[in-house]
């Protein structure tokens, strides 16, 4: 199906992964066809050259605590442990893949945190920009009232450190790929 240097994406794991994304968003499963499974395979290789940096830092894994909490809160959105084994059954997944996807995600979105947050400091400048240029625009458009930029500095500076993480993260998976050979077949 795929492959990143040497580890593969089979088509199971894009079922899987497809199902998994599908029962935490609610949705129904649509049928797989060539650009779904595309898509997914390229979101399972991103995650696996994520997986092999993670290795490479001997980074902690997300805590129990934090764990327990998502965990709880998964259930929770989906209405609780019986809708919870149900979902799964509709889905077609098993529980402990299910979870062992989870914490590997959890695990991800908490390396890419720790790796970019700190790069995202405050810029001053940066905040400005956006708000002269997109925030104060925009509200006039609409003809609402534009707030002073101490009233919503730290909104948008939550926004334009988000942006920037977005932007490194894109230039780092770019990267990882052009580190190792990815074919789809």
């Amino acid at each position: 199906m795929a492959s990143a240097g040497t580890r593969v994406v089979t088509l199971s794991d894009v079922r899987e992964a497809y199902a998994v994304q599908a029962m935490l968003d609610r949705t129904p499963m649509a049928a797989l066809d060539e650009q779904l499974i595309r898509s997914t395979a390229e979101r399972l290789i991103d995650q696996l050259l994520i997986q092999q940096d993670m290795e490479s830092t001997r980074m902690a894994p997300t805590s129990e605590a934090e764990r327990d909490r998502r965990r709880a809160e998964i259930i929770s959105n989906l209405g609780g442990e019986a809708a919870f084994r149900r979902a799964l059954a509709d889905y077609g997944l098993d529980e402990a893949r299910f979870w062992a996807t989870l914490d590997q995600q959890m695990n991800a979105f908490q390396f890419i945190d720790l790796r970019f947050r700190f790069q995202a400091a405050d810029d001053e400048q940066a905040i400005e920009r956006y708000y002269r240029e997109k925030l104060a625009p925009r509200l006039r458009e609409q003809g609402a009232p534009v707030p002073e930029l101490s009233a919503v500095r730290d909104q948008i500076a939550q926004i334009v450190a988000q942006e920037q993480i977005n932007q490194d993260y894109a230039a780092w998976i770019k990267e990882l790929r052009s580190q190792v050979t990815v074919r789809f077949r």
